[in-house]
């Protein structure tokens, strides 16, 4: 986690993304278990909204919006502020 977290944190620096839940990161396959955890656990251990497997870390602002409720960036979400179906789901 501390590797991501250091890969996230030059494009806070500049100003890229205010907060590591606007990152899409890419950790290599030797550093992840990825038969012990899913996409889904692994976005929220490393607090960011995507993370794929490929050779080397790297880190790139997200095209997902935001939900107005957790303000986890997602892909169901539509429109910044619109609600996750988490979200919605616990809402209703």
């Amino acid at each position: 986690r501390t590797d991501v977290t250091e890969a996230i944190e030059p494009l806070r620096r500049e100003k890229i993304i205010r907060s590591s839940l606007e990152a899409e990161v890419v950790v290599p396959r030797h550093m992840l278990d990825t038969e012990m955890f899913t996409e889904a656990d692994l976005t929220e251990l490393f607090i960011v909204a995507k993370v794929t497997t490929g050779e080397a870390i790297s880190v790139a602002r997200t095209d997902f919006h935001k939900c107005g409720r957790c303000w986890r960036h997602l892909p169901e979400v539509v429109e910044d502020g619109d609600l996750c179906d988490r979200c919605a789901g616990v809402v209703a």
